[in-house]
């Protein structure tokens, strides 16, 4: 909160600034006021302003896009070699099961 840490139990006022590390991103919010009672989640950003910088949503883009590189590598069909070690084609290969 402004620049210092608080503990979990801080309440927040009107106008304060709060910095939390989202990922590799760093947020920053001002808040503007806690609301009289639940809301729902939509609502929540009605009471906070995002100054987050530019720069750190280009951080959580292009790790986004890394990831996305990353998860599709090994998908497809399987060649012969993996279906064969899965078991795909070769059946049981002559093994008696053990007693």
């Amino acid at each position: 909160m402004n620049g210092e840490r608080s503990k979990p139990a801080h309440e927040p006022k009107a106008g304060e600034l709060i910095t939390a590390r989202v990922g590799i991103m760093t947020r920053t919010l001002r808040f503007l006021a806690a609301p009289k009672a639940r809301v729902a989640a939509k609502l929540v950003a009605d009471f906070a302003e995002d100054l987050t910088p530019p720069e750190e949503r280009e951080k959580t883009a292009g790790a986004e896009y890394a990831a996305s590189r990353l998860s599709r590598e090994g998908r497809g069909p399987p060649d012969e070699a993996r279906a064969a070690c899965a078991g795909g084609s070769g059946g049981n290969r002559g093994l008696k099961p053990s007693k």
